[in-house]
């Protein structure tokens, strides 16, 4: 009995093995497909990262082109700014009360 007992179990241990064996077979591909997704996710965001730094400092130049553009025009087109004159002596304000800006050219 005890022979059969054994030789019983190590037929369920066969058994279980093989089975495991399977099921590692299965799992084994998944996870190199999840190890390149993963590493191709990991590419990705530095792409966008590398991509987000290029544009900040497009953005950053952007503004400042801006900003000596303005003042060049400012510098050739000098303006006067008024602001809250009454509704008579500022014939572009708003009638509806809000603080209103003029402009006029020298």
């Amino acid at each position: 009995e005890l022979l059969v007992a054994r030789r019983r179990a190590a037929e369920g241990v066969e058994r279980r093995k093989e089975q495991m064996q399977a099921q590692i077979e299965r799992v084994l591909p998944l996870s190199r497909a999840l190890a390149a997704a993963h590493r191709q996710v990991q590419d990705a965001k530095e792409g966008l990262s590398v991509e987000r730094a290029r544009l900040g400092d497009l953005q950053r130049l952007l503004t400042t082109r801006q900003q000596s553009m303005v003042a060049q025009v400012a510098a050739l087109y000098p303006v006067r700014v008024f602001r809250d004159l009454p509704v008579a002596q500022n014939h572009h304000s708003r009638t509806n009360g809000e603080n209103s800006v003029s402009m006029c050219l020298p």
